[in-house]
């Protein structure tokens, strides 16, 4: 894996890549994209995805990236889809695949807003897959304290069950990509 430091005015953003640039076989890198978690966060997955070029990063405020150089303190999405777009830009490998969870999906929605041709693929996992799970089994085991039915109550019955459908979906897509 290799270290990089993107010099940005506002920010000096640290990521790493596992793998070769531009990627070999024809597939875009892989970004992962987590909030509020650094880079370190996703060696367990990235370890997994041996066959695909990933990158990681410590977003902006964060980690080896938390010397910044504009005062501020907050994290808006767009300022992380900023740092995003400028990191794939970077790359020179073209768009990217990207996988998102929690807060990073919220940025890597407004990348995808803001930039449409960074990404090939998007995958927004948030941390609602949890929370639906939690849920779920508790408003099964529990009914009495869940009075009136939640999106997450049984998980997911009144919607379809999109709300425990899709983050499975997305993870077993991303599992099929590597």
């Amino acid at each position: 894996m290799a270290t990089h430091t993107l010099a940005l005015p506002e920010v000096d953003l640290v990521y790493d890549v596992a793998g070769p640039l531009p990627p070999t076989g024809g597939r875009p890198p892989l970004l992962l994209v987590g909030q509020p978690m650094t880079a370190e966060g996703f060696d367990a997955l990235a370890g997994h995805l041996a066959d695909r070029t990933v990158v990681t990063y410590d977003p902006r405020g964060l980690g080896r990236s938390s010397v910044r150089r504009d005062g501020r303190v907050d994290l808006t999405p767009q300022d992380q889809a900023t740092d995003l777009h400028a990191l794939i830009a970077a790359l020179d490998a073209g768009p990217v695949d990207v996988f998102a969870s929690s807060g990073g999906a919220v940025t890597a929605l407004a990348l995808v807003t803001a930039n449409p041709g960074d990404v090939v693929t998007l995958v927004a996992v948030v941390i609602e897959l949890v929370g639906v799970l939690a849920i779920g089994t508790l408003s099964l085991l529990r009914p009495a304290d869940f009075p009136e039915p939640t999106v997450w109550s049984e998980f997911g019955i009144g919607y379809g069950f999109v709300p425990v459908v899709l983050p499975v979906l997305g993870l077993l897509w991303l599992r099929g990509k590597s």
